[in-house]
Formats: C-alpha cells, structure tokens, sequence
C-alpha cells in the first residue's frame, strides 16, 4: 500500500536523519478487517522490511488505534522498531535518540 511505499522510501532517503511513521486506522475499518480474517499487513504493509532497507537510520512507529491495532503492528515491525500508542511518545523517543546522538558526538565516541 501507500504508506509502506512512503515509509520505504523516507528510509532510504539520505537527507532524512530519522522516521516516525504514525498509522491511523478508523477502529470500523479494523473491525471489518478483522471480521473478514483478514490482517492487519493489508493496511500498513511489512514495517520490517523498511527497517532492512536502511537498518542504521532510526525508525518508530505509533498508531492511533485500539491496543490490538498496536499489538498487531509491532509484530509487523519486529523486534528492531519500536511502536508507541501515541504520536507523543513516540517523538519523546526520537527526541531522547538525538539527544544521546549529540552526546556522544560531543564526546568524540564513535559507532562500532
């Protein structure tokens, strides 16, 4: 879909330091997806194989849905994205990440 593309593609793109992809799915049109057995891939795609693509760039996702939306996007993303139930947390994530970045390149120390 849509939003797996662009995720994928702000990923690989070399002037973007970092991604919050923030999915936002009416609780009906889970439901649906839900009652017709269908998963939650059909709406956000694969998460992880954006992760594969650009795996030193940092990448969280939050969704504002219901916690099962939540649940079900984190096993999309795997065990290398975060996903936060609010667009709030997820940015205080990013923005600790960057903070600790600065720091260390304060302090001269490099990625091993």
């Amino acid at each position: 879909g849509l939003f797996h593309e662009a995720l994928c593609a702000l990923v690989e793109e070399e002037g973007v330091d970092m991604v919050l992809g923030i999915y936002v799915v009416p609780y009906a049109i889970a439901g649906e997806l839900k009652a017709a057995g269908l998963g939650w891939e059909l709406l956000v795609g694969r998460p992880e194989e954006a992760r594969r693509r650009s795996p030193g760039k940092p990448l969280v996702l939050c969704s504002l849905g219901n916690e099962e939306f939540v649940q079900g996007l984190q096993e999309l993303a795997g065990e290398g994205t975060p996903v936060f139930p609010s667009p709030e947390r997820a940015a205080r994530a990013l923005a600790a990440l960057h903070r600790y970045a600065s720091f260390r390149e304060r302090r001269g120390v490099q990625d091993s």
